[in-house]
């Protein structure tokens, strides 16, 4: 705590953290000169959900406005692989083969779906809720060296959620399912929620690890 007006006759007391507020860090400036190609191949994992090819467009999605980014149509390209973790062997035979600077692949390692992830007082009420979780684990590879000889890599692991929430209700209920309400837009909604949910934390992960990627991503949360 700190004293103020001390001279004035008018002492009030004020926070330290209200008074001294630090200053936030510099907005990073994207300035790219030249047009950046990447390659997004359909991550593994829950191909029931078609997870992999969901997040894929969604990331393309995020990035087409940018003219500096260009997300390469894999299905254009025929005797490729075009799906699944690719070793850091394959990635760099792709990259080389169509000509792109960096590659992303990897894993989607978890989708949990919660049907009963509300809060719940014994025969009091219910708040029912479903909640979805995914996880992706995923590689990035960009070329380290002018003459494209050697790549680099990181890898990384993000979660994503997505929940839909029922109105309060009151126990004994006629069903102990809590989705008894639940649509199937209501579901898919969640399902979106989660996959948009991941697609915002990579790219923020990514704008925080790399000067490629517009830093706007890096504030979306």
């Amino acid at each position: 705590m700190r004293t103020h007006g001390f001279l004035s006759g008018r002492r009030r007391f004020e926070p330290r953290f209200s008074l001294y507020k630090p200053v936030p860090p510099p907005k990073r400036i994207y300035e790219p000169d030249q047009v950046l190609r990447i390659a997004v191949v359909d991550f593994a994992g829950f191909e029931e959900y078609q997870a992999g090819e969901r997040l894929v467009d969604k990331i393309r999605t995020q990035l087409e406005p940018h003219d500096s980014l260009e997300v390469v149509d894999l299905s254009r390209y025929t005797g490729l692989r075009k799906k699944g973790a690719l070793t850091p062997t394959e990635s760099i035979e792709l990259a080389r083969r169509i000509g792109v600077d960096v590659v992303v692949t990897g894993t989607v390692s978890q989708y949990e779906i919660d049907r009963f992830a509300g809060l719940r007082v014994p025969f009091v009420f219910e708040l029912p809720e479903t909640e979805i979780e995914v996880g992706l684990r995923y590689r990035v590879m960009w070329f380290s060296s002018a003459d494209r000889s050697s790549m680099e890599a990181l890898t990384e692991q993000i979660v994503g959620q997505g929940q839909v929430r029922k109105r309060l209700r009151l126990l004994p209920a006629d069903t102990r399912d809590i989705t008894v309400g639940r649509t199937a837009a209501e579901l898919a909604r969640v399902h979106e929620s989660a996959l948009d949910d991941v697609v915002s934390n990579l790219l923020a992960s990514m704008a925080r690890t790399f000067s490629w990627i517009p830093p706007d991503f890096a504030y979306a949360n």
